[in-house]
């Protein structure tokens, strides 16, 4: 009934609020310590992956698929490399300058493959599909979702340029995942586009890089 479908979406808005804006706005108003981010989005991250479990999310819903591997290479061959050449663009326009010692910061260690991987299962993966199933239209699934992946920014150094960069960056992956949904892929050019962001120090308020 339509009474049963409008309560439906008010707890998937709810769910989504919980899950992705109230861990933002209690970290970023002191509520938890900023130094304790990491282990508030792990522990958000997990919730997330007991509903997967909970709910018997398929492979194919959670976009790790092979079925439409060939036709969506080409897609996020060509959109990893122009985000990539946006962003030395903007890295020369704010005068980075790329890391010297790239391999001696941790996110180049292991931290860039797991964090691309864990946003890609939860903005995308999971956030795609929900976001569905309350209006699939495509403004309002690219929209919240970038507005949602631009607002987790807010807890990494230098949210003045992240922000509207993870809008940017949140629009593009949302836009090509809604129209090739799959989970391998996109996080092979997540991490591409996290390591190229991390050489030019968007992540670091590192003196060496200016």
């Amino acid at each position: 009934t339509l009474k049963e479908k409008m309560r439906s979406r008010f707890f998937s808005l709810l769910e989504i609020v919980i899950l992705f804006v109230l861990p933002v706005i209690l970290i970023h108003f002191g509520f938890i310590p900023f130094e304790q981010r990491g282990l508030v989005l792990y522990a958000v991250s997990a919730l997330i992956d007991a509903k997967i479990f909970k709910e018997n999310w398929t492979l194919k819903k959670l976009g790790i698929r092979i079925d439409n591997f060939k036709e969506s290479v080409i897609p996020y061959v060509i959109f990893t490399i122009v985000a990539s050449l946006g962003l030395w663009l903007l890295a020369k326009l704010l005068g980075r300058s790329p890391l010297k010692n790239p391999l001696q910061y941790t996110h180049f260690q292991y931290m860039f493959l797991i964090v691309s991987f864990l946003q890609e299962l939860t903005f995308r993966g999971f956030l795609v599909p929900k976001l569905k199933a309350i209006n699939k239209n495509l403004i309002f699934v690219i929209g919240i979702n970038a507005v949602l992946f631009s607002v987790i920014h807010l807890l990494f150094p230098d949210p003045l340029v992240l922000l509207p960069l993870g809008l940017i960056g949140g629009i593009g992956f949302a836009g090509i995942y809604y129209f090739y949904p799959n989970l391998i892929l996109i996080s092979m050019s997540h991490a591409i586009l996290n390591f190229v962001a991390v050489i030019f120090c968007f992540f670091s308020v590192n003196q060496s890089c200016v």
